[in-house]
């Protein structure tokens, strides 16, 4: 549970590191959540080079959902690490967030398609 009525907090982030750049990835989110608006809660990929400095960020909303939510990021070339970052926007004491799997699939690198030189 990453939210609930007992909650005192209202942003959780969870790291993951070794991360390859231009790598596509696939994250899967098994979710229950019950929240009144679409965009109670919001989740963020946000991807870091090695210095933890913000590359980019996916935005992904939730309000009332059950099921498996998947979110492809496709990771710039810097990247080393990424965050999850799970904001509650809206608490109430009906409301709650679970997560109850979390699959990361590396799919596979991106083909570079830069130009050839021609010398």
């Amino acid at each position: 549970v990453v939210f609930d009525a007992k909650s005192s907090y209202s942003k959780v982030e969870k790291n993951v590191y070794n991360v390859q750049g231009d790598y596509k990835y696939l994250l899967q989110f098994d979710i229950e959540s019950h929240a009144k608006k679409d965009d109670d809660y919001k989740m963020v990929i946000v991807e870091r080079d090695k210095y933890m400095d913000y590359i980019k960020g996916t935005d992904v909303f939730f309000g009332e959902f059950s099921g498996i939510k998947e979110v492809e990021i496709t990771t710039d070339k810097a990247t080393t690490s990424f965050s999850i970052e799970i904001e509650s926007r809206n608490p109430s004491a009906e409301s709650y967030f679970k997560i109850n799997k979390n699959i990361i699939v590396d799919n596979n690198r991106v083909p570079n398609n830069r130009p050839k030189s021609l010398s």
